[in-house]
C-alpha cells in the first residue's frame, strides 16, 4: 500500500510541475500580449491557477504537503511582497 501511495504522490508531483509550467506560460503571454490574446482566450490564466490549486489540494489531501507550514511560508512571503510593492 505504501508503494501505491508513493506512486500516486509522484504522479501528482509531475502533474503539479506540468500545471506550474502551464501557468508560467500563461503569465508570460499575459505580460507580452495582454489579457485579450488568442492564447489566453483558449487558456485563461484563471484556468491554469485552478489546475495548480487542484494539484496542490490533492497533495494536501494525501498528506504530502503540510498546510500549516505552507500557511507560515505564505504569510512570510506576503510580508516580503508588501515591502517590495510599497509605492
Amino acid at each position: 500500500m505504501d508503494e501505491e501511495k508513493e506512486s500516486i504522490k509522484k504522479q501528482l508531483l509531475v502533474i503539479l510541475t506540468e500545471e506550474c509550467a502551464e501557468l508560467s506560460i500563461c503569465a508570460t503571454k499575459y505580460l507580452r500580449f495582454g489579457r485579450g490574446s488568442t492564447f489566453l482566450k483558449k487558456n485563461p490564466i484563471e484556468l491554469e491557477v485552478g489546475d495548480v490549486l487542484a494539484a496542490i489540494s490533492c497533495l494536501v489531501a494525501m498528506g504530502a504537503i503540510d498546510m500549516e507550514k505552507v500557511s507560515s511560508y505564505q504569510q512570510a512571503k506576503l510580508k516580503r511582497l508588501e515591502e517590495i510593492l510599497k509605492p
